[in-house]
């Protein structure tokens, strides 16, 4: 029972200091594990809709979306080196995690595409509008990249 506590202990401190030091993170990595689950539901929902449930594929659906945290892991390295360098050359900079915020927005939007998209496999109209501003909003931010 006291090894149990202490793991429990050590995993909740690691997982607070991240937290602190990713702050500005916190908000699109939490929305983006949100829509990465109901791109999961979604998806499954529609291969069960269209009689085509295949574990092979869900599985690798679950290890795309874990190499999605490995892909925010890089930008987090490249702002990191990046504030490091303008550091050293004499400029302020505010802990701005510039490049790993671009690459979880740019997740989220295409969580959020592949969400409509399974949405359209169940037969569930989609608004044109909604689909139309969420292609916007993905040229958006490939035009920043």
């Amino acid at each position: 029972m006291q090894k149990t506590l202490q793991l429990k202990l050590a995993l909740t401190a690691s997982l607070s200091g991240i937290m602190v030091y990713l702050n500005a993170l916190i908000v699109p990595i939490a929305v983006l594990f949100c829509v990465m689950i109901a791109d999961y539901i979604t998806g499954m929902a529609a291969a069960w809709h269209k009689g085509n449930i295949n574990s092979r594929k869900g599985m690798s659906g679950i290890i795309r979306k874990l190499g999605y945290f490995m892909l925010i892991c890089v930008g987090i390295g490249c702002d990191y080196i990046l504030l490091s360098s303008m550091e050293k050359l004499g400029y302020n900079t505010h802990d701005i995690f510039t490049i790993s915020i671009l690459i979880t927005v740019w997740l989220i939007i295409n969580e959020l595409i592949s969400i409509l998209e399974n949405l359209a496999k169940i037969d569930v109209p989609i608004p044109e509008f909604l689909t139309k501003l969420i292609n916007k909003l993905k040229i958006s931010v490939d035009k920043r990249n």
